[in-house]
C-alpha cells in the first residue's frame, strides 16, 4: 500500500507534529538571533507559543498548533510503544524507545500548555516537574539526581551527534534524489545544533553538583541554555551561529514533515 494512503490518520498526526516542530523552533531561532545582535530576548518552546497567541488571529494559529503538537506527541507514543521504525528490543533500542516516549510526553505536556495559553486548560506542568525531581531528589540525593539527569543529557547530545555523522536520518527519509545534498546539509547542521543544546544542558547539570546540595533542584531549559552560551567568551557570536542551527534544525522538522516515512 502507498505510505501516504496506509494509516492515514497517523500520517497526516505525525506530519503535522514535525510541521509544528519546525514552527516552534523557527520562532526560537528568530528570537536567538535578535538576543545575539542585541534586540530583543531569547525565548524557549513555552515563549514560542505565547509569542503565537500574541499575534493576529493568535487564538487560530495556536489552535493549529494544538493540533499539531498533540498529534506529533501521538506519533511519538506509537515510535516507542508501536516500535514503530522497528528499532527492535534490544538494549539499543530499548533506550531509543524509552527516549522517544519521554519525547511523547514532552510534547503532550507542551500541547497543554498551548490549551491553558487558549483558556481551555489549567497549566500545572512545571510545577509537576518540579515536584518529580523534588521526590527523586528526597529519594536518592540531589548530587545523584543531578549527576544522573546530566549523563542523561550528554547520552542524548551524543545519539544526535552520531545521527548527524553518519546521517541516519535518512533511514526514515523517502526525498527525491535532486533534494539530497541539501536535506543532508541541513539535517547535519541542524541535528549538531541540538546536540549542542543538550551538551549545555549537561554542563549546567554538572556546574550545579554543589548547588543541588544546597536545594537548587532546577532542570535547566533552553532559555537557560541560551543564556550560558551568551555569557561565555564571544558569546554573541557563539548565540548567532546557535541561531542558524535552530533555525536548520526547524527546517529538518519540516523536511521529516514532508519526506519522513511514517507507517506503524
Amino acid at each position: 500500500m502507498n505510505a501516504l494512503t496506509e494509516n492515514g490518520g497517523i500520517q497526516v498526526a505525525a506530519r503535522a507534529g514535525y510541521a509544528t516542530r519546525g514552527v516552534v523552533y523557527l520562532i526560537i531561532a528568530f528570537f536567538t538571533f535578535l538576543a545575539a545582535i542585541g534586540n530583543g530576548g531569547k525565548t524557549d518552546t513555552k515563549g514560542a507559543l505565547q509569542t503565537l497567541m500574541e499575534q493576529s488571529f493568535g487564538a487560530i494559529l495556536l489552535g493549529l498548533v494544538v493540533f499539531g503538537l498533540f498529534g506529533y506527541a501521538v506519533w511519538r507514543f506509537l515510535q516507542a510503544i508501536a516500535d514503530a521504525d522497528n528499532h527492535g528490543t534490544d538494549a539499543k533500542g530499548l533506550v531509543i524507545r524509552g527516549a522517544l516516549l519521554v519525547s511523547a510526553f514532552t510534547y503532550l505536556a507542551l500541547s497543554f500548555y498551548a490549551l491553558s495559553l487558549l483558556g481551555l486548560w489549567s497549566s500545572s506542568g512545571s510545577e509537576g516537574k518540579s515536584s518529580m525531581i523534588s521526590v527523586a531528589v528526597n529519594a536518592v540525593g540531589p548530587t545523584i539526581v543531578a549527576l544522573a539527569l546530566g549523563l542523561v543529557f550528554a547520552g542524548v547530545a551524543v545519539a544526535h551527534f552520531r545521527k548527524a555523522w553518519l546521517k541516519k536520518f535518512n533511514d526514515h527519509i523517502d526525498a527525491p534524489d535532486e533534494y539530497q545534498p541539501l536535506i543532508d546539509s541541513v539535517s547535519i547542521i541542524g541535528l549538531a545544533s541540538r546536540g549542542l543544546i543538550f551538551v549545555v544542558f549537561a554542563i549546567i547539570l554538572f556546574t550545579r553538583l554543589p548547588k543541588f546540595g544546597e536545594g537548587d533542584v532546577n532542570v535547566p531549559d533552553l532559555k537557560s541554555a541560551l543564556n550560558y552560551v551568551q555569557s561565555l567568551p564571544m558569546g554573541w557570536l557563539l548565540l548567532a551561529l546557535l541561531a542558524v542551527g535552530i533555525a536548520l534544525f526547524a527546517l529538518y522538522s519540516l523536511v521529516e514533515a514532508r519526506w519522513r516515512r511514517v507507517s506503524v
